[in-house]
């Protein structure tokens, strides 16, 4: 067959947005306007993390600054205004969450990790109220991993054997120095993660191991050691995937084996944890052996094969522990259409290839796609060969579609377009070397007259290992993010020091599908039906319902805080009601009370809860990767120093039992004239026979017996009681128990009158009802478990809900000690810590570069400065830089 070949070189204007090529009347402008549509009128977003490091001690804080860039275009900034920031165990347990809003057009925070945290490795999520109902995938996550020394007292090796029905895990428990935990009880359950199936008490044998069956992986493992308060020792143990067993998938370029053609293909192993393993293997035409191949780097390889009509293709292939197995090749296609790219000199090459008998279905069109926008759109004949440029496609994922004028797609091939040029961002010390606690300043600038937002995190190697292969800013918003699948270390294919980063990260390319949309669809103009959620501002919603259920309608519903807002607003027909226009910080507590359109109390409020997402890990879980972990837990645990610059030193404890001393506080508190806590209670309770005489040590109050029943009386006047919400008769609170009282606050007349709007049952509310109504309030907060308070007191105030929302994080600045002054120059307690600098909003502008100082600690070494951030014109930016410390 003769091969024609038209070549067509791509001129592109580079900054104007406006496109080289002919749009013509036809398919290419519908097309050309159909994604420009979609780009611009669809909330597209993007998160990324960047944390002051990958690696934490139990107690410490995580710094981050999240970024928020228009998914497709790269373009910095998000519709969203706030952003929710979860920390997730292996149990798929929330340990922490934090609602971050933003300032100054930047997302930044931190959160505080729980002393008791287990080492372990934890997934840090990032997610706006938009992103939270458009999939895990649009989901932000990051590996933390944390160390807690209290561990190292217990070093715990886990191994698995596979047994009939499932498999065993064997785990042998040692001290520091290898010497076991001969015959020491450890309760131990196992079951589906919060599916505990039941506890068992075993006694490890003299080597110091327990034997575990378990059925499956997923499953988790929880031991303890029983009543052993020298060893407070508690983990948890996810079974990872432990089948010998591995997959290998074949990617023809282009999607298809076309006949006819000598065709590059691709192919990527990995074992049942996911990971990528190492393979060799042997391609084979029917029954004859072409040729041998092997892997490149993790699991991922290509070969060019000459594909033949009629013929078959498998491959018997290898791994490296020596498993064996037969994978067939997909089938070769005698009429269908691919495209293939190529790369020469700093030159995108495309290429049309069909099979022998293809006959073209009406016209075909190549369509060239990058970061929101169609660089070109032409049609085809037969075989068409083209060039672009790299320089005028924008850095990151470009993709090569392949489709006919009723924009059904044949055939794409993703390649990722870098930017070889000299480093934008640059960053620059004052000195070579610095001694312990001197100033250090450093100038971050950008070239040509760039101008943008960045992070710089400052951290000690010695304390803080730094991982180039782990993801990072660049990796995570111009790859992996717009990716299917599981991408393992995606920082290495970044890195300017392997020469084979390019060729690597092209077989990523061929190898993982693109998770964005789909191309065909846009170009037809199917856009995406999600319901998009925008959380522009923070709101308070709620329903409120009469006796019978239903909603009531034009209620009145009164919102007050205890930070200050005040807030009234009307139910409409359904009973719903929204207030907005609110902005509330973290741990605000609110109350909201209702009355219905008569100005009647006999209705109930409903405030509704966030809608987000469940905690789940997400990650992998390895034999492989948890040995490797197990090894570099042991090295960091060796010499451990807190952020506060404390040592850590692992020794055995002496308990000391004491029992804790409850502290409440009410949500009236800072309403009232008076209130104490628990502690104050106790305190004031020395001496008192019972709970009346403690109330009359409060000003004004007294206890009187009127008719009989037990009146509590304030300057004369009785008093409106009630105990957790509830009101009723007080001559039960005679014998509440002194130890069960949490809090006592007194409300005045004039402040309840507003808190409580509740006239008698019955009676309309008016200024009349409400003046005669008008007491001081004596409210009670009681350990619930004072069953014959409850039982003796009726519910006086269903229409009133006291409630709590996530709100917004304060802002906390990173703490930077001052040796320039000399009270904290000649303190003499040591400075180890492991972020030495943290500053989450550094700006460059145009031709001027952004100073910070700060001051090195005590321990010489290494250490590793971190800049990231994205210019205003969406250049994704990173650098490292190390600083030496002497003595």
């Amino acid at each position: 067959m003769k091969k024609m070949c038209v070549i067509v070189i791509l001129i592109l204007l580079v900054g104007t947005g406006i496109y080289a090529f002919r749009e013509g009347e036809g398919i290419e402008r519908r097309v050309v306007e159909n994604f420009r549509f979609f780009v611009g009128k669809f909330p597209h977003e993007k998160l990324y993390a960047h944390t002051d490091r990958e690696v934490y001690a139990a107690g410490d804080r995580i710094w981050f600054r999240v970024y928020g860039i228009h998914a497709l275009t790269g373009e910095p900034g998000i519709p969203s205004r706030f952003v929710y920031v979860d920390l997730v165990d292996k149990r798929d347990s929330l340990v922490g969450r934090v609602k971050v809003g933003m300032r100054d057009t930047c997302f930044y925070g931190e959160m505080a990790l729980p002393e008791g945290l287990q080492t372990d490795e934890y997934s840090l999520r990032a997610y706006t109220y938009n992103l939270r109902g458009m999939g895990e995938e649009n989901v932000f996550q990051k590996k933390i991993r944390v160390v807690n020394p209290k561990d190292a007292r217990v070093r715990m090796k886990v191994a698995y054997t596979k047994k009939s029905g499932g498999y065993v895990a064997r785990i042998a428990f040692t001290d520091r120095t290898g010497v076991p935990y001969a015959h020491v009880p450890v309760r131990w359950s196992v079951g589906q993660l919060r599916n505990i199936y039941g506890t068992w008490l075993q006694y490890t044998d003299k080597e110091g191991v327990l034997e575990i069956k378990v059925d499956s992986a997923g499953e988790l493992i929880r031991v303890r050691f029983e009543d052993d308060p020298l060893h407070d020792f508690e983990r948890y143990i996810r079974v990872p995937e432990i089948t010998e067993d591995f997959d290998v998938q074949f990617f023809p370029e282009g999607g298809e084996l076309l006949v006819g053609n000598r065709q590059q293909v691709a192919f990527k192993a990995v074992g049942s944890d996911g990971l990528p393993v190492e393979v060799t293997g042997t391609l084979f035409q029917d029954s004859m052996a072409l040729f041998d191949f092997a892997s490149e780097h993790d699991g991922m390889g290509s070969f060019v094969l000459p594909v033949q009509r009629l013929r078959r293709f498998r491959a018997h292939v290898r791994t490296e522990d020596g498993l064996e197995k037969w994978v067939e090749l997909p089938e070769s296609s005698v009429d269908g259409w691919g495209v293939t790219v190529e790369r020469r000199r700093g030159r995108v090459e495309y290429l049309v290839n069909k099979g022998e008998d293809a006959v073209p279905p009406g016209d075909l069109y190549v369509m060239l796609y990058a970061r929101g926008q169609v660089f070109d759109i032409r049609a085809i004949k037969r075989r068409t060969r083209g060039l672009i440029d790299e320089k005028t496609l924008p850095e990151g994922i470009a993709m090569a579609v392949l489709m006919d004028g009723e924009g059904r797609v044949y055939s794409r091939r993703l390649f990722f377009v870098r930017h070889s040029e000299k480093p934008l961002l640059t960053c620059e010390a004052d000195e070579r070397e610095y001694g312990s606690r001197e100033a250090v300043e450093l100038e971050i600038g950008l070239e040509n007259r760039e101008a943008g937002t960045f992070s710089v995190s400052v951290t000690d190697n010695g304390k803080a290992p730094v991982d180039e292969n782990a993801g990072n800013i660049r990796s995570e918003l111009l790859m992996t993010s717009d990716l299917r699948g599981y991408v393992h270390e995606p920082g290495y294919y970044f890195r300017e020091d392997v020469e084979e980063a390019d060729r690597h990260l092209d077989l990523v390319m061929q190898t993982h599908g693109w998770s964005r949309f789909d191309p065909g669809a846009i170009a037809r103009g199917e856009f995406p039906k999600e319901r998009y959620e925008i959380e522009a501002g923070q709101e308070i919603r709620g329903r409120v319902k009469n006796f019978w259920g239903r909603g009531s309608a034009r209620a009145e519903v009164s919102l007050i805080s205890d930070r200050g807002h005040v807030r009234v607003t009307e139910t409409d027909s359904a009973g719903k009601f929204v207030i907005d226009s609110i902005a509330f910080p973290d741990s605000t507590r609110f109350l909201a009370q209702v009355l219905n359109a008569k100005g009647r109390r006999g209705v109930e409020v409903e405030i509704e809860r966030e809608r987000l997402l469940p905690p789940r890990y997400g990650w992998p879980e390895s034999v492989r990767e948890g040995e490797k972990k197990e090894e570099e837990q042991e090295e960091w645990l060796e010499d451990y120093y807190d952020e506060y610059g404390r040592k850590v030193h692992v020794l055995r404890e002496v308990l000391v039992k004491r029992k804790r001393q409850r502290r409440w506080s009410s949500f009236y508190d800072s309403f009232a004239t008076y209130w104490r806590d628990s502690a104050r209670i106790v305190e004031m309770a020395k001496g008192c026979e019972d709970f009346f005489q403690l109330l009359e040590m409060i000003p004004g109050v007294t206890t009187e017996l009127v008719a009989g029943v037990d009146e509590i009386m304030r300057y004369g006047k009785p008093m409106r009681v009630l105990v957790n919400g509830y009101g009723g008769d007080t001559d039960v609170l005679r014998f509440m128990p002194l130890d069960m009282v949490w809090n006592i606050s007194v409300i005045d007349s004039y402040t309840a009158s507003t808190l409580f709007r509740t006239p008698a049952f019955g009676e309309l509310l008016t200024t009349t009802s409400i003046e005669k109504n008008r007491q001081d309030v004596l409210l009670i907060e009681a350990d619930p478990k004072f069953y014959p308070t409850i039982m003796a007191m009726r519910p006086e105030r269903v229409n009133v809900s006291d409630f709590t929302l996530l709100g917004f994080q304060e802002p906390a600045e990173f703490y930077v000690p001052r040796y320039d002054v000399d009270s904290v120059r000649r303190d003499t307690t040591p400075d180890r810590r492991t972020t030495v600098y943290w500053q989450p909003v550094v700006r460059v502008e145009p031709g001027r570069r952004a100073k910070v100082r700060f001051y090195t600690a005590d321990d010489p070494g290494t250490y590793t400065v971190t800049v990231e951030g994205v210019t205003r014109t969406g250049r994704v930016s990173r650098m490292r830089k190390e600083l030496n410390v002497v003595n």
